[in-house]
């Protein structure tokens, strides 16, 4: 039987969880949407594949849940430096910066490897949406000094 790491079952399974995410994540990162199975999350999560399945019961459905981590930690520090800025150009000058600070960092390169994957179609929806979200205090910064706002 596995030794559960938590004061409560209902940690220990919401940190097994994350990790599988977060490996998801990498795997996404470092070797694109191919290289994603549940057995080679389970792996770098340190879990066997049949655990994978507890918390997740499809591999589009271990897909879904890594574009939502690493598209909202993206938008998550966009939004945030955004919501900072004082002016439109702060927001536009903070939205570039904080792209360009991220290009590197995991979850960056996880939603880059998306991009051109082929994805269950509630995914690839699900991913537009979260870029579309991304996109809106830089459309909003050029629509305040009245520029075109980019292509979406």
């Amino acid at each position: 039987m596995p030794k559960i790491s938590s004061p409560t079952l209902a940690e220990h399974q919401a940190r097994q969880r994350r990790a599988l995410v977060a490996a998801a994540v990498a795997i996404l990162a470092d070797g694109g949407v191919g290289a994603l199975t549940p057995a080679s999350a389970g792996r770098r999560a340190s879990l066997a594949r049949s655990s994978t399945y507890q918390y997740f019961d499809s591999g589009a459905a271990l897909v879904a849940a890594a574009v939502e981590a690493a598209q909202a930690e993206v938008d998550g520090a966009v939004i945030r430096a955004t919501g900072d800025a004082e002016s439109s150009d702060g927001v536009i000058a903070a939205y570039i910066s904080t792209l360009l600070a991220l290009a590197t960092t995991v979850p960056a390169r996880a939603v880059r490897a998306l991009e051109h994957a082929e994805l269950p179609p509630m995914c690839a929806a699900r991913l537009r949406e979260l870029a579309d979200a991304q996109r809106e205090p830089l459309v909003a910064a050029l629509v305040t000094r009245r520029d075109p706002a980019p292509p979406g």
